[in-house]
């Protein structure tokens, strides 16, 4: 797990000789996936309110609610990752005849996903969603990095390819889960 933490922090950098060994490296793709877990996990629990005011009301169905929405937020999180990273293996390497393939991709994008561990901190009023915002936008930019990385393309042809996905990511599933949830 250190080493996972480490390598995130390094893509979080946009330290581009972590994005190779994670796409040059099959057996890391747990190291991704447990990326985008925790990630997930973390923005789950800052929805569902563990920090801030509302962290000490807890009752049966309360807990029941929180579980059920943190397993929401985990498997929409999950289904996000892998279908930007398809779109973004679609447009920028069959369309834009990028390299790399798509499990590399897969790898080089969820490595990317630790910034937005910073919605965690959703629920506190004055800097929460910002830094949500913040944490979202970084994963774009995480993503757009791993991308150029395995495909070689140029940076105009990695934003064309990264950002369809990262938007049906966002507006499409973050929108069902944040409807879901309640916020």
């Amino acid at each position: 797990m250190k080493n996972m933490i480490i390598l995130a922090l390094r893509a979080a950098r946009l330290r581009r000789d972590a994005f190779q060994h994670v796409a040059d490296d099959p057996d890391e793709i747990l190291k991704s996936f447990g990326t985008v877990l925790m990630a997930s996990m973390l923005f789950g629990l800052g929805l569902v309110g563990v920090v801030g005011e509302g962290a000490a009301d807890l009752d049966t169905n309360t807990l029941l609610d929180r579980l059920i929405s943190l397993w929401l937020v985990a498997i929409t999180t999950l289904l996000g990752w892998v279908l930007w990273s398809a779109s973004t293996h679609v447009l920028g390497g069959k369309f834009l005849r990028g390299g790399g393939e798509f499990r590399e991709l897969l790898r080089a994008q969820g490595i990317g996903y630790g910034p937005l561990a910073l919605a965690i901190l959703l629920p506190l009023a004055t800097v929460g969603t910002p830094l949500f915002f913040v944490g979202v936008f970084w994963v774009l930019v995480t993503g757009a990095v791993g991308a150029h990385e395995v495909q070689d393309n140029d940076w105009f042809s990695v934003v064309l390819s990264t950002l369809p996905g990262w938007a049906i990511f966002v507006f499409g599933l973050l929108v069902i889960t944040l409807s879901s949830v309640g916020v």
